[in-house]
């Protein structure tokens, strides 16, 4: 079995501040390569392949992300238009087993502090990984992706 690492993230370019829409599509992108070079690839081989913050991840994240741009409703949509197009040309497959694990984000908070005191993060305010883990849940119990 073959072992893959792969990041890409907004964390690549960390001097440079990039528009949330900008990132949300570069992120899509990410999952999409992430699907073609190594989930399809691998179970291509009869590899067993354990993806870690998949496709469900990044409309959670997105959504909460893209609501403080637009009402929760647009990003709604806007994320629908391009979940469609992901279907449509089946650029994201559905894994068979999804685990969400949940945690306590002040925990959270305190691992990203402890690696880098100086950094700042979206985890600093608590506000977003609770809206975080709240739209996650609707969608997985929704399946609305």
């Amino acid at each position: 079995m073959k072992k893959h690492n792969f990041y890409a993230g907004p964390s690549i370019l960390p001097q440079f501040t990039i528009d949330k829409v900008a990132e949300a599509v570069m992120l899509l992108a990410s999952r999409i390569d992430n699907t073609t070079r190594l989930i399809k690839n691998g179970l291509a081989t009869k590899d067993f392949v354990l993806a870690d913050r998949y496709y469900p991840s990044w409309l959670a994240y997105q959504q909460v992300r893209l609501s403080s741009l637009f009402p929760t409703s647009k990003a709604e949509i806007f994320l629908n238009q391009l979940q469609s197009i992901v279907t449509a040309f089946n650029l994201i497959l559905k894994p068979d087993k999804i685990i969400f694990l949940q945690g306590k984000p002040e925990i959270f908070a305190q691992r990203i502090k402890s690696r880098d005191k100086k950094k700042k993060s979206k985890y600093d305010n608590l506000k977003f990984p609770y809206q975080v883990a709240k739209t996650y849940t609707k969608i997985l119990t929704n399946e609305l992706w």
